[in-house]
């Protein structure tokens, strides 16, 4: 598990294998009429957990600023991983899709509302090593447009943090 401070809001990411139920977690959000509690995020396209954090913090600070592009933080959180500002295009390749097994949960909240969400989860819960086992390095460049001459000078997770923050700048 990994956390990241916001102020007096945290953002607990936590990484799961073999998750069983994604087609029901999808259902509770869909068919939730109030805001969902987390976000379940696609893993091929995640390089790194500070990747999440930086489209958290952004989907906080729109929260904050009644800025948000879309109806909830946690809708606002796949939004901002993409680069494009289309939110179903962003949403779908963000989002996880039912028959996904490997997943990244985002919530915001507490130690206590986190356990909630977790029980929730049937899979296993992994060490963030195991990321580099489950992404997909050639469908990161691809979503992010990260050519080989851009990777020559710097590192993948600069430049996909770049695009994030960047993203919605004009």
């Amino acid at each position: 598990m990994k956390t990241f401070e916001f102020g007096s809001t945290n953002l607990y990411l936590i990484l799961f294998r073999n998750v069983k139920n994604t087609k029901s977690l999808l259902d509770i959000i869909l068919s939730s009429k109030s805001e969902s509690e987390y976000a379940l995020i696609r893993v091929k396209y995640i390089c790194d957990p500070f990747q999440i954090a930086i489209a958290g913090g952004k989907s906080l600070l729109a929260k904050q600023n009644s800025r948000m592009v879309t109806k909830n933080v946690y809708t606002e959180l796949l939004f901002n991983l993409s680069t494009t500002k289309n939110i179903t295009k962003s949403l779908k390749t963000f989002g996880v899709e039912k028959d996904d097994t490997d997943l990244i949960l985002a919530h915001f909240g507490n130690e206590i509302s986190l356990k909630k969400v977790v029980a929730l989860i049937d899979g296993e819960q992994v060490e963030w090593t195991e990321l580099s086992q489950i992404n997909n390095l050639d469908e990161i460049n691809r979503c992010y447009n990260i050519n080989k001459q851009e990777m020559s000078v710097t590192n993948l997770l600069d430049s996909v943090v770049t695009r994030i923050a960047i993203k919605n700048l004009d």
